[in-house]
């Protein structure tokens, strides 16, 4: 299966949702993962997260 996250998912995953970090852990193990340049874009702009 392969996976394109999306900027929701991410940041669901850092705040502690649990099913956005089961998606992120099915992801990883997937045949293949990416993301957009706008999802980058957007996660650098979040505060919470670092560089």
């Amino acid at each position: 299966m392969k996976f394109l996250l999306d900027t929701n998912v991410i940041i669901e995953a850092v705040g502690g949702s649990d099913h956005a970090k089961a998606a992120l852990r099915e992801a990883v193990f997937s045949e293949w993962v990416g993301f957009s340049s706008i999802t980058r874009l957007e996660l650098f702009s979040y505060p919470v997260l670092k560089k």
